[in-house]
């Protein structure tokens, strides 16, 4: 089923924001000590619009991928397997009434960006800004179709990575 998707102010979801990630990061660190934990996504990043939820990378070496994807499928929920490769899985879950979005990278592959993204968009008032204008093109649209916006918007965006 598609949903219709709404945005607000980052602002609006801090306070919340901030206690679900670091609930679920000492959650994960028990699981990973190793693991490099990242507040990604727009509720981490001041003046963005959200859709109130939470997004985590989790960075991991290569050597480590398949023992902490097995261990967090036995914790979280399984999420868009279609995206999967050998160097991203996705997981899910929900803390305060917030919905919790988990990626799990391997340090230095081509899926390990969110990061980077999260930099470009504190350190870019202008790629800001466009972050902003495409997501309030889709308030009250279907959450596909802006899916498929926001996988063209970091496309052209990894050059500048």
């Amino acid at each position: 089923m598609n949903s219709e998707i709404k945005f607000m102010k980052s602002e609006f979801f801090k306070e919340s924001g901030n206690e679900t990630f670091s609930h679920i990061k000492e959650l994960i660190e028990s699981l990973t000590p190793a693991a490099e934990v990242i507040h990604i996504g727009g509720g981490s990043i001041p003046g963005a619009l959200t859709k109130g939820d939470v997004d985590i990378q989790i960075r991991i070496d290569r050597t480590q991928f398949e023992e902490v994807v097995k261990s967090f499928g036995q914790v979280f929920q399984i999420n868009n397997t279609e995206l999967w490769s050998e160097d991203l899985a996705i997981f899910k879950s929900i803390y305060l009434q917030m919905k919790v979005d988990i990626l799990v990278t391997v340090v230095g592959s081509r899926s390990d960006n969110c990061h980077k993204f999260k930099k470009l968009l504190l350190t870019r008032e202008d790629i800001l800004e466009e972050y902003n204008q495409m997501k309030a093109s889709f308030q009250n649209q279907e959450m596909q179709d802006y899916k498929v916006a926001k996988a063209k918007f970091y496309q052209r965006l990894e050059s500048l990575l």
